[in-house]
């Protein structure tokens, strides 16, 4: 019991450090991608900049010495983040719900145009990208047939002006491409004023779900990130990992249970489907059903099916996913982080397991032997051990199911792939023969040579 507590302990003690909050203090989890903002203080930090950066530029034919501005303005950016400090909850909370209210409003401001561009935007022709899937077009269609027909139109117009000007502009930072997902999705349009929250929520997560996954492509694991090299090298250590059994983690799961290892399975597989997905909400809905099963999980495995407590969650989630070892995890939490609508993330049932899911990544980068609880010798020894002399712990599959039926799945797939390979060189030696046999006998007709015989021609000729 002793060692059970002081493993707790040790996996709270590194999830509670100060660092891995919001920088302004407001009690939320901070986010590298953020700066280590949480999304609704970054968002507001960014903003403040851009406009000190505007005021910057507009005075600068005024101001002499660039050196100067410069600081200046640096100086202006950390005052005003300071400033970003919630005394209540309550307080955060309301400004949640007005930012949120006010993305709405912005949703669908009268632009100049229907065809023009924002400065900057270069007027080239433009072909909207066949990216999207199909489902994702009529689902799409479905929902705008529920508003109104002027809105329909103004969304619809909205969401493909939005589309060209991230396409037309390939050298757009992320951050830069973020801002404009999370601030500029709608701009204000009367039919929505003193609409019901339900229906400004749900053209929200409408129009987010449409645009996120056009540019999906563009913008997820792009490039100018080091998220696909962060992915290989947390892929590699999870896998180094694989000797770790809920003990270590002190996880209140119990392998010798049917419904446990299947609910182990399918929560493994709902963090493995989130890289299917592409709209944002979709791959936080991965993460929620995931969590959900976690909980089945302590609840029958807890003796009597006792009540589940939140400090038995996070060793069970880090469990599940360096079992799993889905792949791209970085880079999908890195896209939910920057393009899913941030009161989702801080806020409700969703932004708690999100926020639990960054907790335990950030616990697996840092795993040591002393967060595990065990010598260092024992810790090298699992980690680096020679397999030939049994010295290293080899994984086990009963505790790895998942593991067990891929290899049977894999399996059955590769005899079925023999089969075929067979069953299609049959099939060309078939129509090899049946071709040669046809051309011998129209040479035979046209030279004359009549024969009772043109049974391949004759099928063929009453089959057309």
């Amino acid at each position: 019991m002793a060692d059970r507590n002081k493993t707790r302990s040790k996996i709270y003690e590194r999830l509670n450090n100060p660092e891995l909050r919001c920088k302004t203090g407001c009690g939320f989890y901070g986010n590298p991608a953020w700066r280590g903002y949480c999304s609704v203080c970054y968002r507001e930090v960014y903003l403040k900049q851009q406009r000190a950066r505007a005021a910057s530029h507009s005075r600068e034919d005024a101001l002499a010495g660039g050196s100067q501005n410069l600081q200046t303005e640096v100086a202006h950016e950390e005052e005003e983040a300071g400033k970003l400090k919630f005394n209540k909850f309550e307080e955060k909370k309301k400004f949640q719900l007005e930012s949120k209210k006010q993305s709405v409003k912005k949703l669908f401001k009268k632009s100049p145009g229907r065809s023009s561009l924002p400065d900057g935007i270069p007027a080239a022709n433009f072909t909207l990208s066949p990216v999207e899937p199909q489902k994702s077009a009529t689902s799409f269609r479905e929902f705008l047939k529920t508003l109104k027909k002027p809105a329909a139109q103004d969304v619809n117009d909205k969401c493909k002006l939005f589309v060209q000007r991230i396409l037309n502009n390939p050298s757009l930072k992320v951050e830069e491409q973020s801002e404009m997902a999370m601030s500029e999705h709608l701009q204000s349009h009367q039919l929505f004023q003193n609409q019901p929250q339900e229906v400004i929520d749900r053209t929200l997560d409408g129009v987010e779900k449409y645009i996120m996954t056009k540019l999906y492509r563009v913008v997820f694991c792009p490039a100018s990130t080091d998220d696909e090299a962060t992915d290989l090298a947390n892929q590699k250590r999870m896998r180094s990992f694989n000797w770790i059994t809920p003990q270590h983690l002190d996880a209140a799961i119990n392998p010798d249970s049917d419904k446990v290892q299947q609910l182990i399975e399918d929560a493994q597989q709902d963090l493995v489907e989130i890289n299917t997905k592409r709209a944002p909400q979709d791959k936080l809905a991965c993460v929620v059903r995931c969590c959900k099963n976690i909980y089945k999980i302590i609840h029958l495995s807890t003796p009597a099916g006792g009540a589940v407590s939140a400090d038995d969650f996070l060793p069970c989630l880090i469990y599940i996913v360096l079992k799993a070892n889905p792949t791209m995890l970085h880079s999908n939490v890195q896209y939910i982080s920057r393009f899913c609508n941030p009161n989702k993330l801080v806020m409700g049932e969703a932004g708690y397991y999100f926020t639990n899911l960054c907790c335990a990544l950030s616990f697996i980068e840092k795993l040591d032997a002393q967060a595990l609880s065990m010598s260092q010798e024992e810790f090298n020894r699992n980690m680096y051990g020679d397999e030939s002399d049994g010295t290293r712990a080899k994984p086990n599959l009963k505790q790895n199911p998942l593991s067990h039926s891929n290899l049977e799945v894999l399996g059955t797939l590769r005899e079925r792939q023999v089969k075929l390979k067979e069953d299609a060189l049959v099939l060309q030696e078939q129509m090899t023969e049946f071709r040669n046999n046809i051309v011998k006998e129209v040479d035979a007709i046209l030279a004359g040579v009549t024969s009772k015989g043109d049974k391949y021609l004759k099928s063929t000729l009453t089959t057309m």
